[in-house]
């Protein structure tokens, strides 16, 4: 089980803006797939999510825990 928190997720997206390069006027892939993340947080209000459960039950994909892998660690330390 890994548990996210909103404010974890806010700086994830911010790392990653700020370590990757744009593509054109759109986020980059890792970008993308953590402002949905944090997009859905947002909507739901939700405060944590288990991150784990979403990617079993197919709601997010190997972009979103390859881009979780990369940047929440790195923005969380």
């Amino acid at each position: 089980m890994q548990i996210l928190t909103i404010k974890g997720v806010e700086e994830a997206v911010n790392e990653c803006v700020r370590s990757t390069p744009q593509h054109g006027n759109s986020l980059s892939p890792d970008a993308t797939a953590l402002a949905e993340i944090y997009g859905f947080m947002i909507y739901s209000k939700a405060v944590t999510i288990d991150f784990t459960s979403f990617v079993e039950k197919g709601i997010y994909g190997e972009q979103h825990l390859n881009a979780i892998e990369k940047y929440y660690s790195l923005a969380n330390s």
